[in-house]
């Protein structure tokens, strides 16, 4: 095949190389997880893995001499799915307890193939490649809102997976979509200490729509209960959980408006 560049001298073939990596990569890691699993925390993954696939064929195969607008489109689409990644990976990684390397040793394959597919863009149009975060537990277990957080997650995937099928679709699917999103904006709220009113603010977002999630898993949840015919020991165990986390983001709310709530 030939060795198409481009100004910067980035050849096509490099960042279509290190995409086929990350596709093995990701494929490899999904086609391991139980079947009973996989629906559930590797088809988001796998879908978004396709659909980037479909748009670096398009970019490879296509013909774009003169029409540098349309390619550059194709472009920063492969780049949104991939930044995309980082939620369902994050659910993934906490319901397959992850070691952090190998955390870590995914992500780097993918920032590689970002950094390549924005170097195909001129250079007003580059972006700033995305900061993934991983599961750093050594760092998660010693924070109580976020220790309960990925606990809660883990449990409620424990009981989404082995419910009656004919849930899926409607309760457990809402009850999956609830808990992954609690999980994400937690995860997001603390990847950094704000320094300024405007990290204070997307912080103090991110926490209000992980305490709303959570307060909207009663209803689903009691279908569960209804549905399954839990023991009330595994009724309370769970309600436990997840009034807990909801008692934590609280808490943590208030601390955060005495200690950055007179940032400018």
């Amino acid at each position: 095949m030939a060795v198409l560049e481009i100004d910067r001298k980035t050849a096509y073939t490099e960042f279509e190389n290190t995409f086929d990596e990350l596709y093995e990569h990701s494929r490899e890691r999904t086609e391991k997880v139980s079947k009973r699993r996989q629906w559930w925390i590797c088809r988001p993954i796998d879908d978004i893995m396709n659909a980037a696939f479909d748009t670096i064929t398009e970019l490879t195969a296509g013909y774009y001499k003169g029409r540098e607008t349309e390619k550059n489109a194709i472009v920063k689409e492969a780049i949104r799915l991939l930044e995309s990644l980082e939620k369902p990976l994050l659910i993934f990684w906490n319901v397959e307890q992850y070691e952090f390397r190998r955390m870590v040793n995914w992500v780097e394959i993918i920032r590689r193939e970002l950094r390549l597919l924005n170097g195909l863009l001129p250079e007003e149009e580059k972006t700033e490649i995305k900061l993934y975060t991983v599961l750093d537990y050594s760092v998660i277990n010693k924070m109580e809102f976020l220790s309960n957080m990925t606990k809660l997650h883990k449990y409620c995937y424990g009981k989404i997976i082995h419910a009656d099928k004919a849930m899926k679709y409607t309760t457990s699917a809402l009850l999956s979509r609830l808990i992954d999103e609690a999980l994400y904006q937690v995860i997001k709220a603390n990847r950094k200490i704000p320094t300024t009113k405007r990290e204070y603010e997307i912080r103090k977002e991110s926490i209000s729509k992980a305490i709303t999630s959570l307060r909207k898993m009663n209803r689903p949840m009691v279908a569960y209960f209804n549905i399954m015919g839990y023991s009330e020991q595994i009724m309370l165990e769970w309600s436990d959980m997840l009034v807990k986390e909801i008692r934590l983001l609280g808490a943590l709310q208030r601390s955060d408006k005495q200690r950055f709530g007179t940032l400018e």
